[in-house]
């Protein structure tokens, strides 16, 4: 601990030690080069927080809770992979459906790209709602910008042949907005030249 110019304790963060270990300093010949960025300040502030603190803040956002909202925000503003991998990791060792909805359900607010992989699985799972909300995930992650929409496409077309018509109902939806938005790109990629 050192003193801050107030007198009060706070722990030193080795800075430099820090941005090596996120990757943000390249050591050269003539010295180093250093990369900023928000993906570094993310792994940074995740470095700090360390795994054990976002993984709490996964499992209260789990819950109907005081504090839930607070924890899955902070964690759409990290928007990192560990988080999201654990709350695919609680959505295939759930024992009931209804767990498995709650980890899918919170997983939309804080999603990013690294859960294309469970995609597929969590799209087949034999729950109507798991799928519902397997749906919107495709849309969470396109409205934040985590894929393209040319990406949600194949992803959204198999679910029209789903058994539920509500499953299918979400789909033709986001469909309809994913396809709107690659259309108004070709419209403003043809205006341009």
């Amino acid at each position: 601990m050192t003193k801050s110019r107030d007198g009060e304790s706070n722990p030193k963060v080795d800075w430099e030690a820090l941005a090596e270990k996120i990757g943000a300093v390249n050591r050269t010949e003539d010295g180093y080069s250093e990369y900023g960025g928000g993906s570094f300040s993310r792994n940074a502030i995740a470095e700090l927080l360390g795994d054990e603190v976002l993984r709490s803040a996964v499992e209260h956002a789990l819950v109907w809770r005081p504090g839930r909202e607070t924890a899955a925000r902070v964690l759409r503003l990290l928007r990192l992979p560990m988080p999201t991998a654990y709350c695919v990791e609680i959505f295939r060792a759930a024992t009931d459906p209804e767990e498995a909805r709650m980890a899918i359900l919170a997983l939309r607010d804080f999603v990013e790209k690294s859960v294309l992989e469970a995609l597929p699985e969590i799209l087949r799972h034999p729950d109507e709602l798991v799928r519902i909300h397997g749906v919107r995930l495709i849309d969470s992650l396109w409205m934040s910008k985590e894929i393209e929409p040319e990406q949600g496409l194949p992803l959204l077309l198999p679910m029209l042949d789903d058994p539920s018509d509500a499953v299918v109902e979400h789909a033709e939806d986001i469909l309809g907005m994913l396809r709107d938005d690659i259309a108004r790109h070709r419209a403003s990629d043809k205006s341009v030249h």
